[in-house]
């Protein structure tokens, strides 16, 4: 072997038949792609290498993995039924395979098949929402936030908005209601304290440059003690006696109550329509158990103002999303098949000993592989920053390994090419049931059955 070889000229590269035989034929892009690989290397480790052949092999690997999608299947053993950097609401096959039966063609997305005109994406999904939420008239844009921010531009431009100080919340990725309103274009008005705030504060804060009065639900954070808030029916009361829209963020997106689980605290789209909200957002792929969209339901006059909205234009969804969508609201007109069907919801509404069934079973099963390890009492959680008071019980199944291994275990596993998420934890490895299915198991078990054997 040379030593302190230099890089070989790309030329060569494209002539080994370690490349002429890879996935990407087009030569412009082939070539591309040599050089990016190129210049990665150079900017990292110089232009030196130890031999020609083993270089060109990661030109390969590189050009290899530039061919593989990015966005994979992730086995979730963390207990976190709505992890947001997992992809929130998982979808099931009946979900994803009813819809995607009808998009391999064109659609009517914006065709009026009565008219033959022009049509409306807005339309589709119009009469569906109301029926399942109560609400007069609907929207859908890309996200929550998409939607937050369209109703406060569209309401409360270089105006103030009113908004307890106890709902200023930061969701995920320092994305905060604060931030969202100043590039909106409004005035944040804050009243009350941190933990306590009454009518009367909100009374106080109004005057002529009031654009609306905003609520936002505490979704990912609670607070217990000595508290006070102000009853929904109180603020829309208020809200109209000065001609002001009342707007709520939801965000989490629960649309009714639903027998069976352990989320009655709550609040819910419907109930809270029937107290007097003029709009409420909410998310897609939390509590609704569908894709990432923002959902606005409410009154059919102000609906129509934010479906004129330039914005709109921006943050509109796709085919995609409103074919998904459609097939998740679906499943609730009949509570069995939603339980049955929407994963979010088949994983709520299991049982202590269903659990403990799964991790009896997965147990036996690694035993039988020669995997040591044991069932612990755990818990889980909602995740997607829904119900964080709610400590779902649980069990988990705990491998028998030193703190050196598990760690090198757990980093090992989300390298699988289906990779898989645990817990490690003061230097143990567990795998949460509550957010197992059987034939993730079975995943699970061959990735580390391969691992085991090739770390000892």
């Amino acid at each position: 072997m040379k030593e302190n070889e230099r890089i070989p000229s790309v030329d060569f590269i494209l002539n080994h038949e370690l490349i002429k035989d890879c996935r990407i034929k087009e030569p412009t892009l082939l070539k591309r792609a040599v050089k990016d690989f190129l210049s990665i290397y150079k900017a990292e480790k110089g232009i030196n290498i130890t031999n020609k052949d083993s270089f060109v092999q990661n030109v390969r690997n590189y050009i290899d993995n530039l061919c593989k999608s990015q966005l994979k299947e992730v086995v979730n053993a963390t207990g976190i039924i709505l992890h947001t950097n997992l992809g929130r609401a998982p979808l099931s096959e009946h979900i994803l395979n009813n819809s995607f039966a009808s998009l391999s063609s064109y659609s009517n997305l914006e065709f009026d098949l009565q008219s033959g005109k022009r049509g409306n994406r807005n339309t589709h999904l119009k009469d569906l929402i109301k029926l399942v939420t109560g609400a007069e008239d609907c929207l859908i844009v890309n996200n929550n936030s998409a939607a937050v921010f369209l109703m406060l531009n569209q309401f409360a431009k270089n105006k103030e908005v009113i908004v307890s100080r106890s709902e200023l919340i930061e969701i995920g990725g320092s994305f905060r209601i604060p931030d969202i309103m100043a590039a909106s274009g409004c005035v944040l008005h804050e009243v009350g304290t941190t933990n306590c705030t009454n009518i009367e504060d909100y009374k106080a804060a109004i005057n002529e440059n009031t654009g609306l009065v905003f609520k936002a639900h505490q979704s990912n954070f609670y607070i217990a003690g000595h508290t006070e808030d102000v009853p929904i029916e109180a603020l829309s009361d208020l809200a109209k006696k000065n001609h002001l829209p009342f707007i709520y963020d939801l965000g989490s997106g629960l649309l009714k109550d639903i027998e069976g689980l352990l989320i009655k605290e709550e609040p819910n789209v419907q109930d809270c329509l029937a107290k007097g909200i003029d709009l409420i957002s909410f998310s897609g792929d939390k509590l609704l158990g569908g894709p990432q969209c923002g959902i606005i339901v409410g009154k059919k006059e102000l609906i129509s103002q934010l479906a004129k909205n330039p914005l709109m234009r921006i943050i509109r969804v796709d085919k995609l999303t409103l074919r998904i969508l459609f097939e998740s609201l679906s499943l609730y007109f009949d509570e069995k098949k939603l339980l049955e069907h929407n994963p979010l919801f088949k994983m709520l509404s299991q049982s202590k000993s269903d659990i403990k069934a799964k991790a009896l079973f997965f147990t036996e099963t690694l035993k039988k592989n020669n995997i040591a390890c044991e069932i612990v009492s755990s818990e889980g959680r909602t995740g997607g920053g829904t119900m964080p008071y709610l400590e779902l019980p649980s069990f988990s199944v705990q491998l028998h390994l030193n703190n050196m291994l598990a760690e090198k275990v757990y980093i090992e596993l989300m390298k699988a090419d289906t990779p898989v998420v645990a817990v490690l934890k003061e230097g143990k490895l567990s795998f949460n049931m509550l957010t197992l299915f059987e034939k993730e198991t079975r995943i699970i078990l061959n990735v580390l059955s391969d691992l085991m054997q090739r770390i000892e």
